[in-house]
């Protein structure tokens, strides 16, 4: 990452242009919004061109600092990748630090603290360190927060779980089609389901709170329910209004005829703080 925070938006793209035409080096421009609300920016090497850019600094680089990309920690295909999916399903969220490095962050109330514990004495141990949550706000606080350590393999997966511009100051999550395609599975479900699912009573039936995701990403969702977990599913319309204005949002209903073996599936990962969320069977 190169710290551009002083050059305006038309002056990086036209840096942008000149390392990939003068070096075959792709970079990706990326707006981030400081403490003081001042729009920033910073310009990353795309992945797919990491290998050549480090092969590139190498070249003039004493032979003792070469740089090197560290191995993945936790790689596609293993349970805690499985988990990792699972959680930025739901309210997980990434941000990128320096050196090619990202984080993880999680929260939850207070009720549910064994949930941010999970993550460093079972669930993701090599990337959250053995320490105390931080409670928000500090005085009577009403939920917790824990961040991981800065790693490269979470500054790749930002790239894939966020658009490269903000919407009005923000970070917009989106669903990785492909990587979801291929490393989804019921473990994703149960975590992301501890997160944001829950147990409509009237309903008898449970439903996720997608309300971020557009409806193109909630049918692929649904979809994905059926072809890696044999769970029907269906898109629900929900609006809200406030101050006059409509908003129309997105949430993901189980069909009653998989209710039982969305239950079968789940619970065996549930920490059982989250057993209420099972409804009666």
């Amino acid at each position: 990452m190169f710290n551009m925070d002083f050059y305006k938006k038309a002056e990086l793209l036209h840096l942008s242009t000149l390392i990939e035409n003068k070096c075959n080096i792709k970079t990706v421009i990326r707006e981030h919004i400081t403490r003081t609300k001042t729009q920033k920016y910073h310009l990353y090497i795309s992945d797919e061109s990491l290998k050549d850019f480090i092969d590139l600094i190498n070249t003039y680089y004493d032979s003792n600092l070469i740089i090197k990309k560290p191995s993945v920690i936790y790689a596609p295909g293993s349970k805690e990748f499985s988990i990792l999916i699972g959680l930025l399903l739901g309210d997980g969220s990434l941000s990128l630090s320096t050196g090619f490095t990202g984080t993880a962050r999680y929260e939850h109330t207070c009720k549910h603290y064994d949930f941010l514990a999970a993550l460093s004495d079972q669930w993701l141990p090599l990337y959250f360190e053995k320490s105390s949550a931080t409670p928000w706000p500090k005085e009577n606080p009403t939920q917790w927060w824990r961040g991981s350590q800065m790693l490269p393999e979470l500054f790749d997966l930002y790239t894939l779980w966020y658009k490269p511009e903000c919407v009005n100051g923000k970070k917009v999550k989106i669903i990785p089609l492909n990587l979801l395609e291929t490393n989804f599975n019921e473990i994703s479900l149960a975590h992301w389901f501890m997160d944001d699912g829950y147990f409509y009573n009237r309903d008898k039936t449970f439903y996720f709170c997608t309300d971020n995701f557009t409806f193109v990403e909630c049918e692929f969702l649904a979809k994905l329910l059926h072809k890696k977990c044999n769970i029907k599913a269906t898109v629900n319309k929900r609006t809200t209004t406030v101050n006059s204005i409509t908003t129309t949002m997105w949430r993901i209903r189980v069909s009653r005829s998989s209710v039982c073996l969305f239950r079968q599936l789940v619970k065996p990962y549930l920490l059982p703080v989250f057993y209420y969320k099972l409804g009666s069977e």
